[in-house]
């Protein structure tokens, strides 16, 4: 038996079989303990892998990452950045009024705003694309609601990997709002990987 290593799920060490009691040897690796950590209480190391959030999930000025509650952040379109809300008290503490991530004045008009997101649009900017496909979608901003244009908005900025603009064209695909009814594409569009 000394010959067969296996790796105890507590401690992460290769050990010989006869460092696991006859109940632990049968166990797979995700569960088995050695008799030295179940003697000193050690637990099962679990969850090794799993899902990271992406860097775009992260504030950009304090580097944690995003509340899930979108009432904890705002969505600066001079930069197209999420930024916490703790950044932007901190910044208008300091008396800052301009974003606090690229420091462009913050446009009082629908116009400025707009001209804000086109122009990062034009230079090919896929968040900056997805973000007007939504505000044709809803007609937002003075904009005259046109799907046509927000689905040829999301499909470039799904083409070039923003992950909204993937649930975007799903949500209507599955309801048929400005294309065609179809559930099989609207389940290969929300389940793509990204």
């Amino acid at each position: 038996h000394r010959d067969i290593m296996k790796i105890c799920g507590a401690c992460v060490r290769e050990l010989p079989d006869d460092s696991y009691s006859v109940e632990q040897r049968g166990l797979r690796q995700s569960l088995r303990r050695c008799v030295e950590c179940i003697s000193s209480g050690n637990q099962l190391v679990l969850m090794k892998k799993g899902r990271t959030r992406s860097e775009e999930d992260d504030c950009p000025i304090c580097q944690l990452p995003l509340p899930l509650d979108f009432k904890q952040w705002m969505f600066k379109a001079c930069c197209m950045r999420k930024v916490c809300n703790g950044c932007i008290l901190a910044s208008q503490r300091r008396g800052m009024r301009d974003c606090p991530f690229c420091r462009t004045a913050t446009p009082k008009t629908h116009n400025q705003l707009l001209s804000m997101i086109r122009k990062r649009a034009d230079a090919g900017d896929p968040v900056a694309i997805w973000h007007l496909g939504a505000k044709y979608n809803s007609g937002d901003h003075g904009l005259e609601k046109d799907t046509t244009r927000a689905v040829e908005l999301f499909e470039r900025a799904a083409e070039l990997g923003v992950k909204e603009a993937h649930y975007n064209l799903g949500v209507l695909h599955a309801r048929g709002t400005g294309v065609e009814k179809d559930t099989a594409k609207e389940s290969g569009i929300t389940r793509r990987p990204r």
